[in-house]
């Protein structure tokens, strides 16, 4: 375990499972204690608000922000002014030199001292890598990414590969039919608008005459679907087009991907500057 909250109704765990038993150990872990609190308490049902679930973290940036957001929690529902005050999560222990024999420091402490350019582990150098105010939209995309259905997709692993990786990954997501979850946000989509307004300035548009669109409209509405995994609703309330025109403009974004090399080579360069943007923020 390297990091972990309890709250009132609920609970934050980041786990690496040795041998693969994580839904096994978990199920007797959450079993034996919420017996054992019922018991003591005299109290009967449910102790947590929901099932046991688990995502997969296989992005070293993305972990970074889990562990933030696990000690962003007691702050944001009010119950602590600072995380390592909060006395049942693993802030209080990194505040610290030592801690529980069974939360496994190394990883963490690593960072910190990467982060702080030292030699040895100091707590108080801690809040400068975690246990740090979590951005608003920081928080959704975790969210998001805890409770989404889709496939995983590796960030880093599109950041540093050959050129030509992300645009056959937007390809193989505009392959996919209308209505899917073709994956997890990769970004939020705060850093999506401030990349497209940066990177696609000017009177780009798409077609001739009476069909000509902005191509940065279409690019925005495209990315935010397949980079940020922005819903319909979010997406027609930040851009004030109706929902049918939202459509239209990600089909045509998923055409113009496969059939119109410049435009895919521009929304490329955008997602890759969008995807390194969050990964070095």
């Amino acid at each position: 375990m390297h990091a972990y909250c309890l709250m009132g109704t609920h609970y934050h765990l980041l786990l690496r499972s040795v041998d693969g038993r994580l839904a096994e150990a978990m199920h007797r872990v959450q079993t034996a204690y919420s017996r054992r609190f019922n018991r003591l308490r005299r109290r009967d049902g449910p102790l947590v608000r929901g099932r046991y679930h688990s995502k997969p973290v296989r992005s070293l940036r993305y972990r970074r922000v889990l562990v933030a957001y696990i000690d962003d929690n007691p702050r944001s529902a009010g119950l602590a002014s600072d995380p390592r005050a909060y006395p049942y999560g693993s802030a209080v222990h990194y505040a610290r030199k030592g801690g529980p024999p069974w939360l496994a420091r190394e990883w963490i402490e690593s960072e910190v001292i990467d982060g702080a350019e030292s030699s040895s582990y100091e707590p108080t150098r801690y809040p400068r890598v975690f246990c740090r105010t979590v951005e608003p939209s920081m928080r959704r995309l975790v969210e998001r990414r805890c409770t989404g259905q889709g496939i995983e997709d590796p960030l880093d692993d599109l950041v540093s590969s050959a050129p030509g990786r992300v645009l056959a990954w937007m390809r193989r997501k505009a392959k996919l039919a209308d209505g899917t979850s073709p994956g997890m946000p990769l970004v939020p989509l705060e850093v999506l608008d401030q990349v497209l307004s940066r990177h696609l300035e000017g009177d780009w548009t798409i077609g001739d005459g009476s069909a000509a669109r902005p191509g940065r409209a279409i690019a925005w509405v495209g990315l935010g679907r397949e980079l940020c995994q922005a819903s319909g609703k979010e997406l027609t309330a930040r851009i004030g087009l109706s929902h049918p025109v939202l459509c239209k403009l990600h089909r045509l974004h998923r055409d113009l991907i496969s059939t119109d090399d410049d435009y895919a080579r521009r929304v490329e360069s955008a997602a890759l500057e969008a995807l390194e943007c969050w990964r070095t923020a």
